[in-house]
């Protein structure tokens, strides 16, 4: 454990520490999109996260832990890769045991957008690899097969333990122990009754890891593979003479064509796009891989015993994997590689699972297969195209004690702030609703505001315009902020500067600039005042604005986004009453230490009638837009309400 200021100090499992510090409970997802922190949590067998302030102590004696041990070996075997490899020890250590903490990002990132990021997480493929080289070497030892499967057995638990216990891997284990004690009992081995089992067993050692992320991804593919690759080899067989001369070649292509199309709703679910290079490139990753794998063990014993012919080995290996790294750097980078497409509704998650079930050739229906696969594939269609709906919404994101709200219409989205730099809520959103983004605008360079900026323009998100007061220097914001604008730059976005009388169009919607207006200085006071209209609803968005920087007019609005997150500098009463919103919305982290929203503000939205909604107290708060009347939904209770369309009369 380290802490700024003093030494890193060492603690042993067993130890009490004594200090001052803070737990913190994981949160909940507070966003569409947004990561259950809770189940993440649970699924990992931790309740609580947090730190302690320097000067702590540790007392007691050390005792005995398994997960200890395997920590420190595993400590132990990646120095030693770098010795082996090392430029390129990284890759080895993400895919033999799942530590990617060392890989370079932009690495990361191509193998994201290409498909294969789930090669650098040890999972059910790295397992089911390690199982069959066991097998291959254990078939040469002279013992029975019952000692064969024990070795095996605990080779596989070692293996799994030391790479982290993912959901993926431990239904690998799983079926590879069901497999092994088929083949030595003489019994056919079933894979859809070992998943099944594994998918029990599971649930019943963690009733939390079905709803963790790899172990939908885990489970959800392999069902499709299994149900649906022997369909997809049989049609290609009839119809495509190649794939009979060719069957190793064939045989890859197909389960990875049926890996793809049956991880569509998922990858949907999680990511908010489609790789159209994933088919191609995981059927050569998927060759490749036994290669690598069994080349970083192998190069990795050799340097134990003779460290000058395993740096060789792993050098002339590093080397190969380097071109295939740069190879996929391009790809990455190739225009129209991925397809962005909102998420499903998690119910669609069954019709697809009924869909595979009725193209699979395992299971038999007789003459009205062909229809109930028809009806089914229609209803799964029927289920997904609500998401393309043309609607208006205002978004006020919750992302803490910061600012991020969207103003979409259809499938092409406004970003208002983007939230501080550890806030991915906004990047999150925008996935899984498969927004485009037209512009996005900064109402000022604080870096709750603008903080996230480097993580967006680093995603597969394009953004071609970004807007910022006039009068702001870049080089007076934060690290975090700074960074944000250099990656811009080097995409070719040069931020645009706007004030008072200026107009911004973005997609469907128009926005007037307020305020900066002149002779305003400081970072707040020259925050962006935006008034936009949609479908008759009139939006005034006051950025961190200060009550003695209001303008001395300003137009009434229906929504009023409330200025510094409620603070008592801001939002003046004479500003709420010349404004008269109907509805007011506060963007507030829970239990901040400024004490926002202040009572005054509230009581001042009060006094005319404004409805609250406060970020702190709802998550995310949706705002849909009609021509009628408009409907407020928060995403922490679901909650809605019909304001009265006599407030939102054009």
């Amino acid at each position: 454990m380290t802490n700024e200021g003093e030494e890193g100090k060492e603690v042993f499992v067993g130890q009490t520490i004594s200090g001052t510090g803070r737990l913190f409970a994981p949160s909940e997802s507070r966003n569409p999109g947004g990561v259950n922190g809770r189940v993440r949590a649970l699924a990992q067998n931790y309740e609580l996260s947090g730190y302690v302030l320097p000067n702590w102590t540790a007392s007691g004696a050390e005792r005995f832990s398994m997960r200890e041990t395997l920590r420190q070996i595993r400590n132990r075997l990646m120095r030693h890769m770098e010795n082996v490899f090392g430029e390129h020890a990284p890759l080895f250590q993400a895919i033999l045991l799942g530590n990617r903490e060392n890989m370079d990002k932009e690495l990361v990132n191509a193998m994201r957008l290409t498909g294969i990021v789930h090669l650098l997480t040890v999972s059910g493929m790295h397992l089911t690899l390690i199982a069959l080289m066991m097998e291959k070497v254990l078939s040469r030892v002279p013992c029975g097969r019952w000692m064969r499967f024990v070795l095996q057995t605990v080779g596989l638990l070692f293996y799994t333990g030391l790479t982290g216990a993912a959901a993926g891997t431990v239904r690998a284990l799983i079926m590879a122990v069901l497999r092994g004690l088929a083949k030595c009992r003489g019994r056919r081995y079933e894979p859809l009754t070992a998943l099944a089992f594994a998918a029990l067993t599971m649930a019943l050692i963690n009733p939390i890891w079905p709803l963790d992320a790899s172990f939908q991804f885990s489970f959800f593919v392999l069902l499709g593979i299994l149900l649906t690759s022997g369909t997809i080899s049989a049609w290609c067989a009839r119809r495509m003479a190649w794939v009979r001369r060719h069957p190793r070649a064939a045989e890859a292509l197909t389960l990875s064509l049926s890996a793809q199309i049956t991880a569509m709703p998922i990858q949907l679910l999680f990511y908010g796009y489609v790789p159209l290079l994933a088919l191609p490139v995981n059927a050569a990753a998927g060759g490749l891989m036994s290669v690598i794998m069994m080349g970083g063990i192998v190069c990795s014993v050799a340097g134990a015993f003779v460290p000058t012919v395993g740096r060789f080995m792993g050098g002339t290996l590093g080397w190969a994997t380097g071109s295939a790294e740069a190879l996929i750097v391009k790809l990455a980078k190739l225009e129209g590689n991925i397809c962005r497409l909102p998420a499903p509704y998690v119910w669609s998650i069954p019709i697809a699972i009924v869909v595979m079930m009725l193209f699979s050739s395992r299971i038999r229906f007789g003459k009205a297969r062909r229809k109930a696969f028809a009806a089914a594939l229609c209803a799964l269609a029927l289920s997904y195209l609500p998401r393309f709906a043309p609607d208006a919404r205002y978004v006020q994101l919750d992302v803490g004690q910061g600012d991020a709200a969207i103003l979409r219409h259809g499938r092409h989205a406004t970003l208002v702030d983007v939230g501080a730099a550890n806030s991915y809520d906004a990047l999150r959103y925008l996935r899984h609703e498969g927004l485009y983004v037209d512009s996005l605008i900064l109402s000022h360079l604080d870096e709750d505001h603008a903080g996230a900026l480097d993580a967006l323009m680093q995603s597969e998100i394009d953004i071609s315009s970004v807007v910022m007061p006039s009068g702001t220097q870049v080089e007076d914001a934060s690290t975090a902020v700074q960074n944000g604008f250099r990656t811009a730059e080097e995409k070719g976005v040069l931020p645009e500067t706007v004030s008072a009388g200026d107009r911004i169009v973005s997609g469907d919607y128009v926005f007037d600039v307020l305020s900066p207006r002149e002779g305003l200085t400081g970072e707040n006071e020259r925050s962006l005042v935006l008034y936009t209209q949609s479908m008759g609803t009139k939006i005034l968005m006051m950025g961190d604005l200060p009550a003695k920087s209001e303008m001395d007019d300003p137009p009434d609005c229906d929504v009023l986004k409330v200025a510094h997150h409620g603070s008592k500098y801001a939002t003046s009463d004479a500003f709420v009453e010349k404004t008269t919103p109907s509805l007011a919305m506060i963007s507030v982290g829970a239990n901040n230490r400024y004490g926002h929203p202040t009572e005054r503000v509230i009581k001042a939205l009060e006094s005319v009638g404004a409805a609250i909604y406060r970020t702190d107290e709802s998550g995310c708060i949706t705002l849909w837009l009609s021509d009628k009347s408009a409907t407020v939904q928060t995403y922490l209770n679901g909650s809605s309400s019909n304001a009265s369309p006599a407030a939102y009369t054009p």
